[in-house]
């Protein structure tokens, strides 16, 4: 079931076909990508990641595997002098990710690796897009764009290069004013200088909420298609995705993921407060789990991703549904109350 409202444009309305950024729904589309990959053999999760990056065991980082990194337990949420080389704003320094990755490889980690888990807001897509070169000598937007979506048949991909497509993308609003309290009071949860901050890429000292959000309309944003947050989608792909998870990896008539794939890459990880902000966190192998803050869906077993300003793709395999929610409408104070309303909606109707 398709359903869409509202403008993807001032010229033009919102259609079955509209992809829009993501932002961290991208992890979870990332994240299946690589689950393809182990389930035909080509990627061992349990490898360390210094065998194939040697530069990354640097500063204590030596006993780190790709299923920490995954897990976001690679002790890398953020990272001395990242405003070097990348910041959010513009997307500043993005379209060079390998002297980004050389940076996170030689830095300090800032949380002991593979002992507690810390949300990697942009981290971890440097850090997989890295380890995908350097394991299978292709790019995690060469295994998304060439290998995931046409196999599944997804509109969806990570980056969009062509001035053609980028108009032809639901352009992000934000329904707030750069200097609306409420907007402010989100803001001071990631002030600026501290750890939460700097994860966030935060290098301004006020409004770097609202303008960090209205990036994903720049040119370099889009076309770098980082890992982590820049992929585009409709909703129809989210669902599709996610539907073939929550039915025991099979669509169309063929199984693409294996069921003992989708149990360990969707088991519990690590579950308990994120030591950079307070804040609950679940997350198993490679996916976000519901928490308090965050319920997902009201069923059990559910897993997907959440992403910024109120996008959704969750797998819901007590339902055998897969759900996808995309939004241009940027909302940076109540993030996942749409979303969660629809599902629940689907859910009733089921």
């Amino acid at each position: 079931m398709d359903a869409c409202a509202g403008d993807a444009t001032t010229a033009r309305p919102w259609t079955r076909r509209t992809r829009a950024v993501g932002w961290s729904v991208t992890k979870g589309i990332v994240a299946a990508g690589v689950q393809l990959l182990n389930t035909r053999g080509k990627l061992d999760v349990d490898a360390r990641v210094a065998e194939r990056w040697p530069e990354f065991a640097a500063c204590g980082k030596g006993e780190v595997r790709i299923r920490d990194v995954l897990a976001h337990m690679a002790g890398l949420p953020c990272w001395a002098g990242f405003e070097r080389v990348a910041r959010l704003e513009g997307a500043w320094g993005w379209d060079d990710p390998r002297a980004i990755a050389a940076s996170l490889a030689a830095a300090a980690p800032v949380l002991t690796p593979c002992s507690v888990a810390s949300y990697h807001n942009f981290t971890v897509g440097w850090l997989i897009d890295e380890i995908l070169l350097r394991f299978t000598g292709r790019s995690a937007r060469r295994l998304v764009n060439e290998e995931l979506a046409p196999a599944l048949g997804l509109n969806l991909g990570l980056g969009v290069v062509r001035p053609r497509d980028r108009e032809r993308l639901a352009r992000i609003v934000v329904p707030y004013g750069v200097n609306d309290p409420r907007v402010a009071a989100v803001e001071r949860e990631t002030p600026l200088g501290s750890p939460a901050g700097d994860a966030a890429l935060r290098t301004a000292a006020a409004g770097a909420l609202y303008r960090g959000a209205l990036t994903a309309n720049h040119p370099r944003f889009l076309a770098t298609g980082q890992a982590a947050c820049g992929a585009v989608t409709d909703a129809h792909s989210l669902a599709r995705l996610y539907g073939t998870l929550a039915h025991r990896g099979r669509l169309d008539g063929r199984a693409w993921f294996s069921v003992e794939s989708i149990a360990a890459f969707a088991a519990p990880a690590w579950h308990g407060t994120d030591p950079l902000r307070g804040t609950p966190i679940s997350r198993s192998l490679a996916y976000q789990l519901p928490t308090v803050a965050e319920p997902m869906a009201p069923a059990p077993g559910v897993f997907g991703h959440n992403g910024w300003g109120g996008s959704s793709g969750l797998a819901v395999p007590a339902a055998g549904m897969g759900f996808g929610y995309v939004t241009n409408r940027m909302d940076l104070v109540n993030q996942q109350r749409r979303s969660f309303e629809l599902v629940q909606t689907a859910l009733r109707c089921l």
